[in-house]
């Protein structure tokens, strides 16, 4: 026999019949009208999704391709600056070491930025950890501009080939107290060589100032949420 109910805290006479406990409060199930006997219309505040289910997925995949995408485009846009610079920079002046305080030359960090970037490839390919302690360190690249040229070109194709962005990788590095890993997508860890390489042309630009030369390449070691009046190249 179903019990009655009175609707308490209200000035209603309605009276409402009821099989057993009334639902949970809050019920974020969408239910039609009456499924309990409660309901007006919705029995959630948030109205019936109409979106097609197949719709909304393949606009989402989409979106997602896109922005994945844009991680790799980023890093080959950073790496063109490179060329700019190579095609332009004269030998001597790549491997000019006079520049204190580190006394550091252009080509030894260019040979640097490329050599984080083919340590990351290098693992992914090989399905090893990202160690970033066991870079090749190739001083031939460092003391050679055509031999770095060759290699940005490389490193922009083998990006191309990447594909599964958002995978997990275990990453090693040693940040001042040993070697520690941490989980990064891959993603996360080309965007940290995209801002590792732009922080390594800003020293380039410093060590191009002291020698007194300038080139023409727009926005060269400036991030890019520098302000655009600021963006001044090199």
């Amino acid at each position: 026999m179903p019990s009655i109910v009175k609707v308490e805290g209200t000035n209603s006479t309605r009276w409402l019949w009821r099989r057993g406990a009334p639902l949970p409060i809050p019920n974020r199930t969408v239910k039609p009208a009456s499924a309990d006997g409660t309901a007006i219309q919705w029995e959630s505040r948030s109205p019936p999704f109409l979106t097609p289910l197949p719709l909304l997925v393949g606009e989402f995949f989409l979106f997602t391709i896109i922005m994945k995408k844009s991680i790799i485009k980023s890093l080959q846009y950073t790496l063109n600056k490179s060329t700019d610079l190579l095609t332009q920079i004269d030998s001597d002046s790549y491997i000019n070491n006079t520049v204190g305080p580190f006394y550091s030359s252009v080509g030894s960090h260019i040979r640097h930025t490329l050599d984080f970037l083919n340590c990351i490839l290098n693992s992914i390919e090989n399905n090893n950890d990202i160690d970033l302690t066991l870079r090749n360190r190739d001083e031939a690249i460092s003391k050679n501009k055509y031999k770095a040229i060759e290699e940005v070109d490389s490193i922009k194709n083998r990006l191309d080939n990447i594909k599964n962005i958002e995978d997990i990788v275990y990453v090693i590095d040693d940040c001042g107290t040993g070697k520690i890993g941490i989980n990064y997508t891959l993603e996360s860890i080309l965007a940290q060589a995209n801002s590792h390489t732009i922080h390594h042309f800003a020293s380039i630009s410093f060590i191009l100032y002291q020698l007194n030369i300038d080139y023409e390449i727009k926005g060269f070691g400036y991030n890019a949420t520098t302000p655009i009046p600021k963006r001044k190249g090199i």
